[in-house]
């Protein structure tokens, strides 16, 4: 009888668990590999007038195979899969309005928020891996974009 009781708080908690929903994942993996000619553009953006961002984009070549498969220089590749047909292709990272300066080259690049990534655009081979989810406008436009984080 006392070993019952005993693991009755551990039948309860497993029986909780298992009537608890899963949480959906928002975020999936995107891997890029930078051939060099890549630009990231920045924008300063306020919705109202205390509410002042960065949102950094990166336009890519969306590739056909999952990362697995290997990325190809100037491509993103889902971790899983290819892409699609009429999937975004525009990455955008919103960032507060700070600036950093990151030595990358022999030389100090200034990188807008937490886009560390940017500092590397030049580097012919670099792999960044973003964690993202589909937003249908991006910050002040009219493109859907693949939003890191948040």
């Amino acid at each position: 009888m006392n070993n019952m009781l005993r693991h009755l708080p551990l039948a309860m908690l497993a029986a909780t668990m298992l009537m608890t929903p899963a949480r959906a994942e928002t975020n999936y993996g995107v891997t890029c590999k930078f051939d060099g000619s890549q630009e990231a553009i920045t924008r300063f953006w306020s919705a109202t007038a205390g509410d002042r961002i960065l949102a950094t984009t990166l336009s890519f070549t969306p590739a056909t195979e999952a990362a697995s498969a290997g990325v190809r220089p100037g491509t993103c590749a889902w971790d899983d899969r290819g892409f699609r047909q009429g999937e975004p292709t525009t990455i955008e990272q919103v960032s507060p309005v700070i600036w950093r300066h990151i030595a990358a080259g022999g030389t100090v690049v200034t990188v807008p928020g937490d886009a560390i990534w940017v500092s590397r655009l030049g580097q012919v081979g670099y792999i960044v891996h973003f964690k993202v989810h589909a937003e249908p406008m991006g910050m002040g436009s009219t493109t859907p974009v693949l939003r890191v984080g948040f």
